[in-house]
């Protein structure tokens, strides 16, 4: 599994690596509060999530951060994700305001989904907010569809066929 991988994407390096909390939680958690919760319905002024839930809710399943310049460097954003039975859930992603439209999301979303397929996931599963276009764009863009629309919720589910484990193995060969 990944422990830590440098890339180059849109003329800049970025570090992705595992999520560390003593680390990274007060990284992520602002991240949480500052780019999710904002465009939450189901949130509310006397249900937002304390630190410890969010420690709780973060020990779960699997959790990547992206450093932008450097190891050393503060989270800028993060995928939280979890595998169960044959599924993916894509819990959390979030990317800081300044650091959006440098397919760093795409990145962190690819890892997730990588994680999925080495976990024996054949779906990924993910709610968008309802108004947030720019998100359900994004998920489009990846290949994911609406399934449904929760109106307890006030979001959408979408849903994404991951390829077989051999399939991706396949696809990595060269051809003869």
């Amino acid at each position: 599994m990944l422990s830590e991988q440098d890339y180059y994407t849109r003329g800049q390096y970025l570090v992705i690596r595992s999520y560390q909390p003593y680390k990274d939680f007060t990284a992520v958690v602002r991240l949480i509060r500052k780019e999710l919760i904002p465009l939450s319905h189901t949130v509310q002024e006397e249900n937002i999530p304390t630190d410890a839930e969010l420690a709780a809710r973060l020990s779960e399943g699997k959790c990547y951060v992206s450093c932008g310049r450097g190891r050393l460097e503060t989270p800028d954003a993060f995928i939280h994700i979890v595998a169960e039975d044959d599924t993916l859930h894509v819990d959390m992603l979030a990317v800081s305001a300044a650091s959006q439209g440098k397919r760093i999301g795409r990145r962190l979303m690819e890892i997730g989904e990588a994680y999925g397929i080495a976990e024996g996931c054949r779906i990924a599963r993910l709610f968008v907010d309802h108004g947030n276009e720019r998100a359900h764009r994004f998920y489009d863009r990846l290949g994911y569809q609406t399934i449904r629309y929760h109106p307890q919720l006030a979001c959408f589910e979408l849903a994404k066929t991951l390829p077989a484990l051999a399939e991706l193995a396949a696809s990595l060969l060269p051809a003869n």
